[in-house]
């Protein structure tokens, strides 16, 4: 008998279109002889919708874990949660699916929501002696003049400001010197009320690894690597006006420290079934940028293309997940 998967995607965020992108790629792989899908929007006001447009409500009740709609419990055996940033990303969803019982791929509530962070998640990698970029953590009602003091005694320009709690670039730019930096900070304020503010690399790679884990067995692939020259926004992600590398070219001494690197900010975190780990590398060597706990999975996205070099196309790379899913919900 097919297992019932529900396919989850839109969101309540600001990457809302970043997940719906997504939506037909990842249908399309999942194997409609093992799985009958079902297709959940998530409505910026938060409602949810089945593929008739009918309302759904994830619950648990005596007869079982699933989805309600027109009155009846429709069973759910598993759940991909295929939505990026905040609303979706950050372990909302995840605690709401756990709540209903209903089993899912990816991070649970707790790893979400501190990935979510990049602070957060700068400072595990910082104490486990990872090196990060230097920035400070301020929030957009702050005092703007003080925080540009902290700034200026922190860092020297070229800066950067990005959201803290926000992903697909959105709201990010650069701060090339002192005038731009209140122009800059309401740009990023426009966009969250957590921002970042960091020192900008002169030179630097943009490298990402894939980590991807089911059935007992962890995968860290090589690093990808971003090829774009300046600031790799929103545009150069998704618009396909940039380069994307499924294996950089990389000394055997970094490839061995970005996979050193990436194995304890996994462990650390505590990441589960997938997850895409970022880092520079720069004068001053191999830095960690942030990690996904749900990358971009659309035909172009490198978390897919990195794993599929690694040896697990596609296809069989949804099907993983969803079983690892399911079997560790039937628990």
């Amino acid at each position: 008998m097919k297992k019932t998967v529900l396919l989850i995607v839109g969101g309540t965020g600001k990457e809302r279109e970043v997940s719906l992108m997504g939506r037909d790629y990842v249908r399309s792989l999942i194997d409609s002889e093992k799985y009958r899908v079902i297709t959940a929007t998530v409505l910026p006001s938060g409602v949810w919708l089945a593929d008739d447009g009918k309302a759904i409500f994830p619950t648990r009740s005596p007869d079982g874990s699933g989805i309600l709609m027109d009155g009846a419990l429709i069973p759910i055996d598993g759940a991909f949660p295929l939505l990026h940033g905040d609303g979706g990303e950050d372990g909302i969803i995840q605690g709401t699916l756990q709540a209903a019982g209903i089993p899912f791929v990816g991070a649970d509530t707790y790893t979400g929501a501190l990935c979510a962070d990049k602070w957060y998640t700068k400072c595990v990698a910082s104490a486990l002696g990872i090196p990060v970029t230097e920035g400070i953590y301020l929030t957009g009602n702050a005092d703007m003049p003080r925080e540009r003091e902290r700034a200026e005694r922190a860092l020297t320009y070229p800066m950067f400001v990005k959201p803290a709690r926000l992903g697909s670039s959105i709201g990010a730019c650069p701060i090339p010197s002192g005038e731009e930096f209140y122009p800059a900070m309401r740009h990023a304020s426009e966009a969250a009320d957590r921002l970042l503010v960091e020192r900008a690399w002169g030179k630097k790679r943009e490298l990402e690894v894939a980590y991807f884990s089911t059935h007992g067995e962890t995968i860290i692939t090589d690093a990808g690597e971003i090829l774009e020259e300046g600031f790799y926004d929103y545009d150069g992600k998704y618009g396909g006006s940039c380069i994307t590398l499924d294996r950089a070219t990389l000394s055997p001494e970094v490839a061995a420290l970005i996979r050193d690197y990436s194995e304890r900010l996994a462990a650390a975190v505590g990441l589960r079934h997938l997850g895409r780990i970022d880092f520079f590398l720069t004068e001053d060597g191999v830095i960690f940028n942030e990690i996904n706990t749900m990358p971009g999975f659309t035909q172009s996205s490198l978390y897919p293309r990195l794993v599929a070099r690694a040896g697990i196309k596609p296809r069989e790379l949804v099907s993983r997940l969803l079983d690892d899913a399911i079997e560790e919900g039937a628990v």
